[in-house]
């Protein structure tokens, strides 16, 4: 080959149909289904391989409906997977012909899928028709203890279930599910008032005997001390959310300490839970990495337990808390995995110290008041509080329609154009 052939471009197209499958592998197939297949005729070619249709990553596209779903399923006759959260225009009837060709599916995701939620009857015949399932991620669809049952009965691999904000869902659907269901590992039922301190004592009784549970996540639910004193047992669990749980008292949460394999933790909104429960949990549980205490009762003396004990953390909220900017440096000083500090509402912790901390330590992502205006408002990383009060309100919008018109004029090669 001369000189002159090397050196001219390749044309994408002339590449082998195996190099340009492993190429578009690393496209998004809601962009390759959506976007990409437009291109060209081999670029449909290459994007409806039936290899790249085992699983379905549709999330967030509200384009997506069910002409679009059915097509897809259809390329593969083989789907494993399929995350359809936020896919609106998706309809009951589409779900039920999807799983009809999707025997094997392994894995379904329906949090905010269909517009109106999920009935009763669609849900237990989709159950039926994919009887391989093993995780199930269900936020905020109606499930009630009917399709529960069904799991119970059809899902004998199932193995992670997500039901946040599902509050028709009792402990009698869940106790049936964790009894029938032995290879389960992970559960997910935040925010919901009929859960009560009932399963944790059948998931206790369960753990005794076969310990698997590896993540728990029961914040907002009618949980009480009772049942937080039932978790010792669940030596396996790596990810426990017990935040604004009730009547618990700070005797109860020292049992943590034995659940020595977590890397998560959440005890938010818990006026009980001081420094000395801080203490007891750190010198016990040094695996964990994430850890949120925001409106809980410690100050800096715990956190010199955290600095000492946390090695492996990389991030950690104890905003509304009565910590200091003092108890803020400590954490920087001896984290080294420290990445993301959340500490919005420290009211004793002072401002100008706070932002000598940030500067100091940019590897570390600060969280405060003014750092979310910045994300959530689009104000420059150079501005700072000083330069207009945050609670006037008028002055904040003032400052930002400046901007707005200072990027039009920029846009328009420095002629004001109109709104």
């Amino acid at each position: 080959m001369s000189e002159a052939e090397q050196k001219k471009p390749i044309n994408i197209n002339n590449l082998p149909f195996s190099v340009l499958l492993k190429i578009f592998s690393f496209i998004p197939s809601d962009d390759r289904v959506l976007d990409v297949c437009f291109v060209c005729k081999l670029w449909h070619q290459v994007c409806f391989d039936g290899s790249f249709w085992k699983k379905l990553e549709f999330m967030g596209r509200k384009l997506v409906d069910d002409e679009v779903l059915i097509r897809s399923a259809k390329y593969s006759n083989n789907v494993i997977s399929a995350e359809l959260q936020g896919c609106n225009k998706i309809t009951e009837q589409g779900l039920l012909e999807f799983s009809k060709l999707c025997p094997n599916l392994e894995k379904i995701a329906l949090n905010g899928c269909t517009s109106t939620g999920i009935s009763e009857s669609t849900m237990i015949a989709f159950v039926k028709n994919c009887t391989k399932l093993t995780s199930l991620h269900l936020s905020s669809i109606g499930m009630n203890d009917i399709c529960l049952f069904t799991f119970a009965k059809y899902l004998k691999n199932l193995q992670f279930l997500d039901l946040n904000h599902n509050s028709k869902v009792t402990n009698r659907g869940m106790i049936a599910v964790i009894k029938d269901c032995k290879n389960l590992t992970k559960i997910k039922i935040n925010d919901n008032d009929m859960i009560t301190d009932d399963l944790l004592l059948i998931l206790g009784e369960r753990e005794r005997t076969e310990k698997r549970l590896e993540t728990l996540h029961i914040a907002l639910t009618k949980i009480t001390g009772k049942g937080i004193r039932m978790l010792p047992p669940m030596r396996c669990l790596k990810s426990l959310d017990i935040g604004r749980v009730t009547k618990v008292t700070s005797e109860d949460f020292k049992g943590i300490s034995y659940l020595t394999e977590l890397t998560y933790l959440n005890i938010g909104m818990q006026n009980e839970f001081n420094d000395e429960c801080l203490e007891v949990i750190a010198k016990n549980l040094q695996k964990l990495t994430e850890v949120h205490l925001t409106g809980t009762s410690i100050t800096d003396e715990g956190l010199k337990h955290v600095a000492k004990y946390w090695k492996e953390l990389e991030g950690i909220d104890i905003g509304h808390t009565a910590v200091t900017h003092l108890g803020l440096t400590i954490l920087c000083e001896n984290l080294p995995k420290l990445a993301d500090l959340h500490v919005m509402g420290c009211s004793k912790a002072n401002e100008v110290a706070v932002h000598k901390l940030m500067t100091a330590y940019p590897n570390i992502k600060f969280e405060t008041f003014w750092t979310s205006a910045q994300e959530m408002l689009g104000i420059p990383q150079g501005m700072t509080e000083k330069d207009f009060p945050m609670d006037d309100i008028a002055a904040v919008l003032a400052y930002l329609r400046s901007c707005r018109k200072k990027k039009r004029k920029i846009a328009s090669g420095g002629q004001m154009v109109a709104s």
